[in-house]
């Protein structure tokens, strides 16, 4: 690690992506013969980290894999795209996640996520003290990690003691959490979020979590066919309303617009031309996600 270069810290979780096609059956009981597998480092910490480090921005991920053939394939596979892997974290203590997609013959996916079986919930207060040594000029920090210890209260407590240090992006996630509407961590996400200095989150997530801008804070909201809006302390800043209606909520298009539009605002960019970058790699994203 170079300590003269600034760098970008994201926090969060990480799993093994097995993504593969189903193809249309055109008889009754015919068995789909599935075409090659692809394999990933996925997650939503994976998935802003490899978004930014192909955007040019040098990017440390702080994570927990296991110490397992998954977990040595998704280090290799971060690298080779451009994260900085040196904050990884290899546990025996838990197998990593896979989680697996497959996708129709129309393009839609389904997706079947193990979340209590997985290790990125193990990150403790001993691992997000060494981030301090990245000189972070912004950290991303996502919501899954706030659905069980000792993750939880790691994260809450490294927000606080952040907290105007550096700017802290936090996105809900709440649609990753996989957790019914009595295991969301309510006053966790709004603890974190306080602290934060901009929110990513959808409108339906904002209303349910009750969450409003705060003091000097900004929240965006992406809110379907109306697209994206920028709101601060004097109200909506920007908008941005030319996108697919549902390109927030689809794989990998949220991770993209999170690390397009701290990309941008880290080239000092203004709000409103951020917030276009970001619907613009949300949008491209969602356009290649179908499997050929």
């Amino acid at each position: 690690m170079d300590s003269l270069t600034p760098s970008l810290v994201v926090i969060g979780g990480t799993f093994l992506d097995l993504l593969t096609v189903t193809p249309p059956l055109h008889r009754i009981n015919a068995v789909p013969t599935a075409p090659d597998v692809i394999l990933r480092a996925g997650g939503a910490g994976a998935g802003v980290a490899v978004a930014l480090a192909g955007m040019g921005v040098r990017t440390v991920l702080f994570s927990v894999i296991g110490d397992d053939i998954d977990g040595r394939f998704i280090a290799e596979d971060l690298a080779e795209r451009g994260v900085d892997t040196s904050a990884l974290v290899f546990t025996q203590d838990a197998q990593t996640g896979v989680v697996v997609m497959v996708q129709d013959a129309a393009g839609e996916h389904t997706l079947l996520a193990p979340v209590t079986s997985t290790c990125h919930y193990l990150l403790t207060d001993d691992h997000l003290s060494r981030v301090a040594a990245y000189q972070p000029t912004a950290i991303h920090i996502s919501g899954t990690m706030l659905r069980m210890e000792p993750s939880s209260g790691a994260v809450r407590r490294f927000v606080e003691s952040w907290q105007g240090r550096t700017k802290l992006y936090f996105d809900t996630n709440l649609s990753q959490l996989q957790a019914s509407r009595a295991e969301i961590p309510v006053e966790a996400l709004r603890e974190t979020a306080r602290c934060c200095d901009v929110i990513f989150s959808t409108q339906a997530e904002l209303d349910a979590l009750g969450l409003q801008v705060n003091g000097r804070q900004r929240i965006i909201a992406r809110t379907g066919a109306n697209g994206a809006a920028f709101n601060g302390s004097a109200g909506q800043i920007a908008s941005a309303p030319d996108r697919p209606a549902d390109a927030m909520n689809r794989m990998g298009a949220g991770d993209a617009f999170d690390a397009a539009f701290i990309a941008a605002e880290l080239c000092g960019m203004a709000e409103p031309q951020a917030l276009a970058m970001a619907s613009i790699a949300a949008r491209r994203t969602l356009e290649a996600q179908k499997i050929t």
